[in-house]
């Protein structure tokens, strides 16, 4: 069980329950960030998503895709700030 704000897992609940528990995986790369996890899903995109505002439900995603030809893993692929869950 993640060490996470109510608020990352409820969203996690949400994703799984809008996309399959079996579209992603949850990986805690910052277990002492409560309000942050990353998604990697089964095509390599990653996304890091954390919980700006709690009170409205806002979030931050950075999503990464796989690197080709390169040396780093992923390569930056853009930020959206400031998103609700529908968003």
């Amino acid at each position: 069980m993640l060490n996470k704000d109510p608020s990352i897992l409820g969203l996690v609940e949400r994703l799984d329950n809008e996309f399959g528990k079996d579209k992603f995986d949850i990986v805690d790369h910052w277990e002492g960030d409560f309000f942050a996890i990353a998604k990697p899903d089964n095509h390599g995109i990653l996304a890091y998503i954390s919980m700006i505002n709690c009170a409205t439900e806002k979030y931050d995603v950075h999503l990464e895709l796989p690197a080709r030809g390169s040396e780093e893993v992923y390569i930056d692929a853009g930020v959206t700030v400031d998103i609700g869950f529908k968003d």
